[in-house]
């Protein structure tokens, strides 16, 4: 409590997400977090409920009292037209928000007016769940004869019939709850559910056996003739439609029954319910992003030498063929549809993923299979935590309804140190971000708020070490990395508990700065057995010996000559007069790389200022027709990757839609930047290679 009482005027909108909400009617039971911008970088996680509780069937204005000749009359039509419209349309499309204006109608008390649509073209072949298929002649003879009595009993089974599905779906939703029932401990009895009764005894529903009993219902609701019911069976229009209303209601208080079950379930059961709903929120969105995923899987001999010596062709020929074809993108991302996450296919970055079996050239089968069903899998090893809705490992709520052994259980899950490979560890996972040549900690901002936003419980260091001084060698630079790094691990993770010590340790570096993280690795060999995940986006790890841009050669030959850079010396390997003895070959023999679980190289074509193989160390064609310097490159290559298992490395190609082309995008800086900057892309990687992170 502060002393000054803030007015709800001293608010102002700073930031906003907007969102598309699917199959309202037919019950929504589903979760999504609403991401805001990047200068106002948070999340907030929604839950949204919905259900069809109520029809409201109004009856013209000077008929309600009046059961006249004229009444009756008008109220027929009114019925009739009402019927005509529900057999032309034949269904109301279930992944549309659009419904037919023939009711109006009311959930949790309030009243919504529907949108009106008409027949068309793509509806009309649809298949409706509730009336068998007809074709086209047969329902406009049945429109063109229908009687009063036909009208009604249509107008019934519609009603009826959606409501009876509405209230299947509410008691599946509350079986599936009673079964992931996991963390809270209620004496709610989920499963105590009454049988739907329907007006005239004509058919019951058992919860939980929605698949098997609303389909004979449905039969037994279609087939019934106006002669078997009361309302269908009246030949006065008002006294027929009054009948309708009663038997509507009837049901309605049913289907209002268990959805105030619900509404007291989930305050009981929040945590399972959110657990159980963002589960099914993180499967959609990694098929989603999948589909902008082309993985293969390789022999572990080509992790140096690949097969394809042109890869970049290859994969700029099945990025644009993917962009046209719309293959990137599926019209509807989920249930509740964050608007910000949807790009055109137009413009889509596509990443191709590299994977490497063993080195005798086997492949990993449950790999190779998850390939092909499309997924991205996680490599060996990896850990297996289970996914966790954010703010739950830490949420006081969340964890009041877990034992405290099991808690930590629970966020341990990973590789050990030592001898073995795999087990548990205790302690917290620190994640180093390491910026490049000229630039500062803020511009690493958005990849770490992205992972943080999925992995709010880990440790996260922007290094400045090196913020004032990016021209100095990079033996200097990764000094002072690595005494920040331990400073900040003595600081964070003193070792007082098994919860505050170090237990992982990540390095992820853009540009220049893979090289001062791999300068810095010798320092930190203390650290060695807690090493995690290291992540290069566009690295020079093989220095500039083969530079396909002839305007990056002069620009960095005249940057040296003004600045006196001794990186940039370094990197174009004019440090020392014998090329054996340059600081990037001495630097490839040390050790490092092996000392991580998974090795991510980012890269792509379209960034000149990196050679392409260089941020992939791997074999170039030019590296290999050289007989001068062509040998210490290949040295270089097989110092770096001979100690690494070649299931432990990744490598993604990225391939960027440029719609300008201009001078930046010629030089290659804008790819350069997209890596920084490109939220969608780095939403996708973050998500879809959660486990790098964990």
């Amino acid at each position: 409590r502060t002393q000054h009482t803030l007015r709800p005027s001293e608010f102002s909108e700073v930031s906003c997400c907007q969102f598309r909400l699917s199959n309202v009617l037919s019950g929504l039971h589903a979760y999504c977090p609403a991401t805001f911008d990047e200068n106002h970088f948070c999340r907030v996680g929604i839950m949204v409920h919905s259900t069809l509780v109520d029809f409201r069937l109004r009856l013209p204005s000077g008929v309600h009292n009046d059961t006249g000749q004229r009444s009756s009359g008008l109220l027929g039509d009114v019925l009739i037209e009402l019927a005509r419209g529900i057999m032309q349309t034949q269904t109301w499309p279930v992944s549309d928000t659009e419904i037919p204006t023939i009711v109006e109608t009311v959930a949790e008390q309030q009243q919504v007016e529907a949108i009106r649509m008409g027949p068309s073209g793509e509806d009309e072949d649809s298949e409706s769940p509730f009336h068998s298929v007809r074709s086209s002649n047969v329902v406009e003879a049945a429109v063109v004869t229908m009687m009063l009595s036909d009208a009604v009993s249509c107008v019934r089974n519609e009603c009826l019939g959606r409501l009876a599905a509405a209230r299947s779906s509410l008691c599946s939703f509350l079986l599936d709850l009673s079964k992931h029932q996991r963390l809270a401990q209620d004496d709610l009895q989920l499963l105590d559910i009454r049988e739907l009764k329907l007006p005239d005894n004509e058919s019951s529903v058992v919860a939980g056996q929605t698949a098997n009993c609303f389909t004979s219902m449905d039969k037994k609701l279609v087939t019934s003739r106006p002669g078997g019911s009361d309302a269908g069976g009246q030949t006065n229009a008002v006294v027929a439609a009054r009948k309708l209303v009663e038997d509507v209601s009837i049901v309605s208080a049913q289907v209002l029954e268990v959805w105030q079950l619900l509404l007291r379930a989930i305050p009981h059961r929040l945590a399972d319910v959110t657990v159980m709903l963002y589960a099914s929120w993180e499967k959609t969105l990694m098929q989603y992003f999948s589909q902008c995923f082309h993985s293969r899987m390789l022999p572990g001999s080509e992790l140096s030498h690949p097969a394809d010596k042109e890869i970049w062709l290859t994969h700029a020929r099945i990025a644009d063929g993917l962009r046209e074809s719309g293959h990137c993108q599926h019209p509807r991302l989920h249930v509740i549809e964050d608007l910000s996450w949807v790009v055109p296919a137009s413009i889509q970055t596509v990443f191709f993923e590299q994977r490497y079996g063993c080195t005798d050239g086997t492949c990993h089968q449950a790999l190779a299979a998850a390939y092909r069903r499309g997924a991205i899998p996680r490599p060996p090893g990896s850990g297996m935590s289970p996914s966790r809705p954010l703010g739950c490992n830490a949420s006081p709520r969340f964890l009041s309804h877990v034992a405290a052994g099991n808690a930590k259980r629970q966020s341990v899950h990973s590789f050990s140190s030592g001898a073995t490979d795999q087990g548990l560890y205790f302690g917290m996972h620190v994640v180093v971000f390491v910026h490049g040549f000229q630039a500062s900690s803020y511009d690493m901002r958005l990849i770490k708020n992205s992972i943080a936003l999925l992995h709010p419980q880990n440790l996260y260091l922007l290094s400045t070490a090196n913020e004032n001084d990016t021209e100095a060698s990079f033996e200097i630079m990764g000094e002072r990395l690595a005494k920040e790094v331990k400073s900040f691990i003595t600081e964070w993770c003193p070792g007082l508990s098994a919860e505050q010590c170090l237990g992982r340790l990540s390095f992820i570096a853009h540009s220049a700065g893979g090289l001062i993280v791999r300068s810095a690795l010798p320092l930190l060999i203390d650290y060695r057995w807690r090493m995690y995940t290291f992540i290069s986006f566009s690295s020079p790890h093989l220095g500039y010996m083969y530079s396909a841009s002839s305007l990056i050669n002069a620009g960095l030959w005249i940057a040296k000559r003004l600045s006196q850079s001794q990186c940039l010396e370094q990197l174009s390997f004019t440090d020392d007069p014998n090329l054996s003895n340059t600081f990037l070959v001495r630097l490839a023999e040390k050790p490092g790389l092996e000392y991580f679980k998974q090795v991510v190289l980012v890269s792509s074509k379209q960034d000149q200022y990196v050679p392409f193989e260089s941020a992939r160390i791997e074999m170039s064609e030019t590296a290999e027709c050289d007989p001068k310097f062509g040998t210490v490159y290949a040295k270089m290559v097989q110092s770096l990757l001979e100690p690494v298992k070649a299931e432990q490395v990744i490598r993604l190609d990225v391939d960027f839609h440029f719609p300008e082309r201009n001078l930046d995008t010629m030089i290659g800086r804008t790819a350069h930047i997209q890596f920084l900057e490109c939220h969608t892309m780095l939403r996708a990687l973050v998500q879809t290679h959660s486990f790098l992170f964990e």
